[in-house]
């Protein structure tokens, strides 16, 4: 059982979101960063850590994170067509998931 302890994933898995997706829906929808985290009800960092791939949203917080962007859950994630990315920690670009 979780003890409350965050549980991260493993380096290098796929993420749930795509990113980049979720940047441009928070930047249409006219919110900063930081706004919609407090929307959410997550920390800014966790919410910088999802738009950079860095962490996968919970699908419940992906949820309220279409809700506030006025987006779908499903727009804002990975299409099954695509192959699952991640971001390089050294580089920061976006890169297929082996």
């Amino acid at each position: 059982m979780n003890s409350g302890r965050r549980i991260r994933r493993k380096h290098g898995s796929p993420i749930a979101q795509n990113p980049d997706e979720v940047r441009r829906a928070r930047q249409e929808a006219g919110l900063q960063s930081r706004e919609l985290a407090q929307l959410v009800g997550v920390s800014p960092q966790l919410m910088s850590d999802i738009e950079s791939g860095n962490r996968s949203a919970r699908p419940d917080v992906l949820q309220l994170i279409a809700k506030h962007t006025g987006k779908q859950p499903d727009q804002l994630k990975h299409r099954t067509s695509e192959t699952p990315t991640r971001r390089c920690p050294t580089c920061h670009q976006t890169v297929a998931c082996a």
